[in-house]
């Protein structure tokens, strides 16, 4: 999803905005990219067009107008090549996450219709509803500070010091670097 987001954000922002409200993974949007993957072929999409592909939705004529009009809406393009390969990498990563989707509704069939022959399975539901149960049940009620048990107030720690050097007469002579037979012999 995360490449599908930056591949529009970088060739067609408008579409990020015009399908912000329906997510960008759902059914609707991966069929309208799938269609119109270009600014030009998505300003070319009419209401009933893309009211078809909202459908089983709330309100499909008003958000159809609001994501026409957000398509058709002034932005900077790029050259024909980059949005062409742009609609082609967009196009590809919509059909992935379309198979995505699917796999994962046939996933969770598969779980659901087996996982009551699983030997815990009533456990591990009981478990899950019980820790709802409690959050509803838990009276409301102000955090405990930790401050609150002690037997004097907090006070306010010193900053660490540092240590001053020594003078300069009392510091170690750094040792001479370089071979020993270039070395100047100490002074006396």
């Amino acid at each position: 999803m995360l490449r599908l987001r930056v591949a529009l954000r970088d060739y067609f922002p408008a579409a990020l905005e015009a399908y912000k409200p329906l997510g960008l993974t759902s059914e609707a949007v991966l069929r309208l990219l799938v269609k119109a993957p270009t600014p030009a072929t998505a300003a070319k999409l009419t209401i009933s067009q893309i009211g078809a592909a909202l459908k089983g939705r709330r309100d499909i004529q008003a958000k159809a107008e609001a994501i026409q009009n957000g398509l058709r809406s002034e932005q900077l393009g790029q050259a024909d090549l980059v949005t062409n390969a742009c609609a082609s990498t967009v196009r590809a990563l919509a059909a992935v996450i379309t198979t995505l989707n699917a796999e994962i509704k046939t996933l969770e069939g598969e779980v659901e219709a087996h996982f009551g022959q699983h030997p815990d399975a009533e456990v591990i539901l009981s478990q899950r509803e019980g820790t709802h149960e409690l959050r509803r049940n838990l009276p409301d009620h102000p955090p405990i500070r930790q401050e609150a048990h002690r037997s004097r107030p907090v006070r306010a720690q010193r900053p660490a010091r540092r240590r001053p050097s020594p003078p300069s007469f009392l510091r170690r002579p750094a040792r001479p670097r370089g071979p020993r037979l270039l070395r100047r012999a100490p002074r006396p």
